[in-house]
């Protein structure tokens, strides 16, 4: 009996100035052991040649993909609106975003549907991410991921530790969640995971390393200098979703800490912070001065209970 064809998987690649890397991005996706797959690249106005590199890389590949689609525009956005214009042109069941300058294994798409094939109850996924070539294991993620989702949701609200770059959902949950945050149009994974986390939805995990993230010295990350793109998203999602939610479930020393990062965060914006050593530097000062309050708290409760139990 002739198998049934599976489903049409979308890989949506986000590029904006990626034209020294996009081409192993979109070698990648067309090594995929998985077939039926869309490709989709989604371009945010870049000033080098990304755009023609990719187009003339599609008009040579792209019978080995069911569908393929080119997009563009006139003015940068930013990386949130990126992925939304992404999102809003996939016509696959799942979607895999992939960052122009990283790249997918080869059985990446099939080890993912494997997952969800035989467990229907899943939306969201991840798997490990390679940096640079390196595989390290983290022994919280196996941990978090065997948490319920109430569990996981108090657990990413003290910070986002989670592989973004490996995520792979299901496109219908994506959009019923009205996509990416344009509100933070320089933070894309951490206001996502919330917001999946509080509609009730759980993520799942697959052990094994799908995804290979390129921690290179042309990215934002590496830049001496704060973006202040990204420090105006960050202080905005901590003003409008994260502080709010930590007040509301009573994690207050968590609350405490990032009211403090906030207040950095503003310094930054207005420049009177302007390099990320002075950034961190602050914050780790400000950060061992809360742990210290805290654990001398928890030494002086422990101490009077010590005392009552002893008398």
């Amino acid at each position: 009996m002739k198998e049934p064809k599976k489903p049409l998987i979308s890989i949506v690649v986000i590029t904006f100035n990626s034209s020294k890397y996009v081409l192993e991005t979109l070698e990648s996706a067309k090594a995929q052991t998985y077939q039926n797959i869309e490709l989709i690249v989604t371009d945010d106005c870049s000033v080098d040649n990304t755009l023609s590199v990719c187009t003339e890389w599609i008009k040579k590949n792209k019978n080995r993909f069911t569908r393929t689609e080119i997009i563009s525009v006139e003015k940068n956005t930013g990386i949130v609106p990126n992925l939304n214009r992404g999102l809003n042109a996939v016509k696959g069941e799942r979607i895999k975003f992939i960052a122009g300058d990283d790249r997918l294994n080869d059985n990446c798409i099939e080890r993912f549907y494997e997952e969800v094939y035989q467990n229907s109850e899943i939306e969201v996924i991840f798997s490990n991410v390679s940096v640079n070539g390196i595989d390290i294991p983290e022994d919280y993620l196996p941990k978090f991921f065997l948490l319920e989702t109430k569990e996981q949701y108090l657990n990413l609200l003290k910070g986002n530790s989670l592989p973004a770059p490996a995520f792979f959902i299901k496109s219908t949950t994506l959009k019923q969640l009205n996509g990416f945050d344009e509100q933070f149009p320089f933070l894309d994974d951490y206001p996502l995971f919330i917001k999946i986390l509080k509609s009730g939805r759980k993520l799942y995990y697959v052990n094994d390393f799908l995804v290979y993230y390129r921690d290179n010295n042309d990215s934002v990350s590496h830049s001496k200098v704060m973006n202040i793109n990204y420090v105006k998203s960050l202080k905005l999602f901590y003003k409008e979703v994260l502080l709010p939610e930590l007040t509301a479930n009573k994690m207050y020393f968590y609350a405490l800490h990032y009211r403090l990062e906030y207040l950095l965060l503003f310094f930054s914006e207005h420049e009177l912070i302007k390099y990320k050593k002075d950034y961190f530097r602050l914050l780790n000062i400000f950060s061992a001065l809360i742990w210290k309050a805290k654990l001398g708290k928890l030494q002086r409760n422990f101490y009077n209970k010590l005392l009552l139990f002893i008398s």
